[in-house]
């Protein structure tokens, strides 16, 4: 018997890693960017008790804006991580799929100890535990290890409960009292006020109607349970409008209430679930989402149990057993599948995002968030139609270049909510954007003066100061940073840049170095750093940096192009040339790299090269006049065309452009 747990413990150990190995590979996406990148606790520099003293989310848990999220054991394992290997993915996804196979292996135990006091039910619930998709978020999201922690603690204390009463050393009148300190500890620590929540969050609990709230919560219950019996439909995001809210008797989804209450034994299994449920249920507390996945972590080991015993029962009256061992290996495969699958899905914020938009098109949140991300990657048309169905989707903000358009909607935003600090920082790039520096610049301050340590307000205020010639005010700014603030990787590249801009060379290069110290595979510093050594006729060793920073990302058209104009200003025409080929398999070239292009070609007397790819530039981009004046000159000084060819093409210049 021993030796038969001790294989059922290898089986679930290697079967726990096999489904969550895909997830090594991730990168830090969603609420990870704000629980560990932004998180100054991770830092060492931050005092060690501000742990004790902070939410999850590095906030002080007396503010009356914190979500009261304490998870002082989670960050401190973020800060070992951290310190460690700083901000690298992979050893945080690592340390989340070893949690998770030693909480695999901790309710196997528990069960066949204390539970089935059997192996092969115990096996049975172990695997659907082991395998089931709804962990993905949980394990493969890093902020997850909150949950899995959670998860395994409840476990070892059940355990230990256990024991304690078999061995008869249970003190009732102790035991109450524990309750009533913890309780009270809790009461002390959260600052005897509770999170604050909006509208968007949990639009249930906002229901000025008692029967709509109600059916709402009942029916959430019964979707969660829908999640564990199918889970096909499953997001990184189900606040706002994700589950419309149940708002009349006849609302079909009443019936499926019914039908799930009319079963016993799923009643009896349902109990079960629903203890380590209660706290995120919206009956005694108002929670901050409709539905999370992660928090049914814990919540899964009665779903577990009661699918085990269930086919336990089976088992001893089914006469024809393989097919039920065969069903449920099936399943188990199937549950494998769709967690690999899943897991691939939190890859990159563009797989999470779009797989919001595929999953829940009605959810203005993930719409959202999804043109955001095409903002930043300059897909703007794209990005504009998401935050239209953004907006059709009641979330009224919108930051745009229709700037008309995104001003109305952000003002209207701070009409009706004065201290929107993240509609501020909109409004302030969108002035950044039309140039105007000065309300940018009065935006950010407004922004700050209302939450002083939001983090993006900090790093665009001191961006805004250089780039409106305020230079000595903007290292002022930096350098009076509370070193909480001056940690973080944008705002220290900010203050590199500025030293940089100013002439204060040597101590940008010590910025630029220190920076890479802690964050070696930083696209943006290697590139900024790069053009800096350039400028100030570092060349080998510029352009030895930014060759590091296309082998990080290699999608940038921008860096292939400056490593070009590199080599040509150092007459390394060969090397330019290579380049500028290596960019044009990688992405679309624009009017200026197909000009520079035919410059290099030129310079290696490969005429008749570069005619051909000056004539290709003014027939895809006809308005790039800088292409037709290249070709007219590259034509004279070859003597490759006539006069009267040249006149040509400056008469056919005149059809294509407008003055």
């Amino acid at each position: 018997m021993q030796q038969c747990k001790l294989h059922c413990h290898g089986l679930l150990t290697c079967l726990a890693f096999i489904c969550f190995y895909n997830a090594l590979d991730n990168e830090l996406v969603h609420d990870d960017i704000f629980a560990i990148t932004n998180n100054m606790d991770l830092r060492p520099e931050t005092p060690f008790v501000n742990l004790f003293y902070n939410d999850f989310w590095g906030r002080s848990i007396k503010d009356n804006k914190s979500h009261k999220s304490y998870r002082p054991l989670t960050i401190l394992t973020f800060r070992l991580n951290y310190m460690i290997h700083n901000l690298q993915p992979f050893g945080y996804h690592l340390v989340n799929v070893v949690l998770h196979m030693v909480v695999v292996n901790v309710f196997f135990y528990a069960l066949y100890k204390y539970i089935f006091r059997g192996v092969r039910s115990s096996l049975f619930a172990a695997l659907i535990f082991t395998t089931h998709p709804v962990h993905v978020e949980a394990v493969t999201g890093v902020v997850g290890r909150a949950d899995v922690l959670s998860c395994l603690f409840f476990l070892l204390c059940f355990i230990f409960f256990i024991r304690i009463v078999y061995a008869k050393l249970l003190d009732k009148h102790g035991s109450k009292s524990l309750v009533t300190i913890l309780f009270g500890l809790r009461i002390i620590i959260m600052g005897s006020e509770l999170p604050k929540f909006q509208i968007e969050d949990n639009p249930a609990s906002f229901s000025p109607y008692l029967t709509t709230r109600i059916m709402t919560y009942i029916y959430l219950l019964v979707f969660n349970c829908q999640l564990f019996l199918i889970p096909y439909t499953l997001c990184y995001d189900w606040q706002g409008s994700s589950i419309p809210l149940v708002e009349s008797i006849s609302d079909y989804r009443n019936l499926q209430t019914l039908m799930f209450f009319c079963s016993k034994i799923v009643l009896v299994g349902f109990i079960l679930l629903w203890i380590p449920f209660i706290p995120a249920s919206n009956i005694f507390l108002r929670v901050g989402f409709v539905v999370a996945e992660r928090i049914l972590y814990i919540s899964s080991l009665g779903f577990c149990i009661l699918v085990a015993y269930g086919l336990d029962v089976l088992i001893v009256f089914f006469k024809n057993k393989k097919l039920l061992y065969t069903l449920f290996s099936g399943q188990i495969l199937l549950y494998s599948i769709k967690t690999i699958t899943y897991n691939k899905v939190w890859k990159s914020r563009e797989s999470l995002f779009r797989s919001g938009i595929n999953t829940l098109p009605h959810n203005a949140k993930v719409h959202y968030n999804f043109a955001n991300f095409l903002k930043d990657t300059n897909n703007t048309e794209e990005a504009i139609q998401h935050y239209q169905n953004a907006v059709r989707h009641k979330l009224h903000r919108f930051i745009v270049n229709r700037v008309s358009i995104a001003e109305y909607h952000l003002m209207e935003a701070l009409k009706y909510t004065p201290g929107h600090y993240r509609a501020m920082v909109n409004l302030a790039l969108l002035y950044r954007k039309k140039k105007d520096y000065n309300r940018c610049e009065d935006m950010l301050r407004r922004c700050l003066s209302f939450k002083p340590d939001y983090m993006d307000a900090l790093i665009l205020f001191g961006e805004i100061l250089y780039q409106s010639k305020k230079v000595s005010e903007a290292l002022m700014f930096y350098e009076n940073l509370p070193e909480t603030y001056a940690s973080n990787l944008n705002i220290q590249r900010g203050y590199a840049n500025v030293l940089g801009g100013s002439g204060i060379i040597e101590k940008a290069f010590e910025k630029y170095d220190s920076i890479l110290r802690v964050s070696p595979k930083s696209y943006d510093i290697y590139h900024d750093y790069s053009n800096l050594l350039e400028l100030n006729g570092f060349h080998k060793r510029a352009v030895d940096l930014l060759e590091r920073a296309i082998s990080i990302d290699e999608s940038k058209p921008d860096a292939y192009h400056l490593l070009a104009v590199m080599y040509y200003k150092r007459k390394d025409f060969f090397s330019s040339k290579n380049v500028y080929q290596r960019l044009f398999k990688l992405s679309k070239p624009s009017a200026e790299h197909f000009k520079n292009y035919a410059i290099v070609l030129f310079e290696l007397n490969e005429f008749d090269k570069a005619i051909k790819v000056l004539r290709e530039l003014v027939q895809k981009f006809p308005l790039f006049l800088e292409g037709y004046y290249t070709l007219i000159n590259i034509l004279h000084k070859t003597g490759k065309k006539s006069e009267e060819t040249i006149r040509n093409i400056i008469f056919n210049t005149s059809y294509h452009v407008t003055f």
